[in-house]
């Protein structure tokens, strides 16, 4: 959504400036019957007054969109002395192009609160725009969310019979075989347990990240007896983010696109990383794999890959307004993101026993040169 509208903020502040130009020209314009020499002038202090207001655009809404209202007080310091740079620069260019006399130093003073003022005037009208635009986005984004977790909750009460034969069934399996057999049974009640962490998924919006890990770990544990010394794992969770609140399953479709595109078709395997860090105030979700890595166009990932990684585009831009980030090195594809950081605890908490730590490989060094 706001790719399709970006071009709305630049159009917003031209004509800002263009409306006051004129409310401030109009008594001239009126007096001397609308002259084409003031209407020229208008348009060209207009042109030069937008492209001046660029990198002042540039800083406030793309580099530092995020920046509380302190940081952009001050670097509207900065950008407003740039903004009047730059604008000088515009006048002494179309001054020597048409052939007229350079401004004086009292002619610059004088100009400068005149600049200062449509600079304060055209940003505060781009504020205010930004403001109810990002309020509109949020309306929208909960009316989405609203639906669809109308749909989930309906979906989960057709289904939750389901969930419930099967692991209660796997469990009836798992009493039935022979205590010789005891890695059969363990085997049997981790997936027994990944049901029951399914069925609850769809009751519990959010949960604590150490739960999320450890069912993880289990499934990838069922996973690592299915593909051998070919599926090595390393989980690292930075200390102190056990107690932060995250969706349920959301990173699960990562893991599983690992497996699938990138584990499964290798001959030889891979690794897959799995790095849970604090990054300037947010947590940061990595999962990064070896393997088959395909050197083509990382975008089309989000329409060939099935729903998985849609569905997690779809959910970080609803819940969060961010977005899942895909990168490639020589022989790995890592994708991320980032979610804040929340610790308030659910009203009931559930746990599902995490696979034994020795089944899994840590193969580290491949990734040293890789920022993991």
């Amino acid at each position: 959504m706001y790719a399709h509208t970006a071009w709305k903020e630049p159009a917003v502040l031209v004509i800002t400036i263009l409306v006051t130009e004129f409310i401030y020209a109009m008594p001239q314009l009126v007096h001397h019957g609308f002259p084409a020499r003031i209407i020229k002038e208008v348009l060209t202090d207009t042109l030069i007054m937008s492209l001046a207001c660029i990198p002042g655009w540039y800083l406030h809404f793309r580099i530092f969109k995020n920046a509380n209202w302190q940081k952009r007080i001050l670097l509207h310091v900065f950008t407003a002395a740039v903004y009047y740079g730059v604008w000088l620069l515009g006048y002494l260019f179309y001054n020597s192009f048409m052939n007229l006399p350079v401004m004086t130093a009292s002619q610059v003073l004088q100009n400068l609160w005149h600049n200062i003022l449509f600079y304060v005037q055209g940003f505060s009208f781009l504020h205010l725009f930004h403001y109810f635009r990002q309020r509109e986005e949020q309306v929208v984004r909960e009316k989405e969310l609203r639906r669809i977790a109308y749909e989930t909750e309906i979906a989960g009460l057709k289904a939750q019979i389901q969930p419930h034969f099967l692991f209660n069934t796997l469990n009836s399996i798992s009493g039935s075989v022979p205590a010789q057999q005891e890695f059969t049974r363990e085997l049997i009640a981790r997936l027994a347990d990944i049901f029951r962490y399914a069925l609850m998924a769809s009751q519990e919006d959010r949960v604590p990240l150490k739960q999320e890990v450890d069912f993880i770990r289990t499934y990838l544990s069922l996973e690592q007896h299915r593909f051998g010394e070919r599926l090595q794992v390393v989980i690292h969770m930075e200390e102190g983010m056990e107690d932060v609140m995250v969706p349920t399953l959301l990173f699960q479709p990562l893991i599983e696109n690992a497996l699938k595109h990138g584990i499964e078709p290798s001959v030889e395997g891979g690794v897959i990383v799995l790095s849970l860090t604090r990054h300037a105030q947010k947590l940061l979700i990595r999962v990064s794999n070896t393997g088959l890595v395909r050197n083509k166009d990382l975008n089309l990932m989000f329409n060939t890959r099935g729903v998985g990684l849609r569905n997690i585009q779809m959910r970080l831009r609803k819940l969060y307004n961010e977005n899942l980030e895909v990168s490639r090195t020589e022989d790995c594809l890592h994708f991320s993101f980032h979610i804040p950081i929340h610790t308030k605890m659910p009203a009931r908490a559930y746990s599902v026993t995490a696979a034994p730590a020795v089944s899994f490989n840590a193969m580290s060094p491949v990734f040293t040169n890789n920022g993991m």
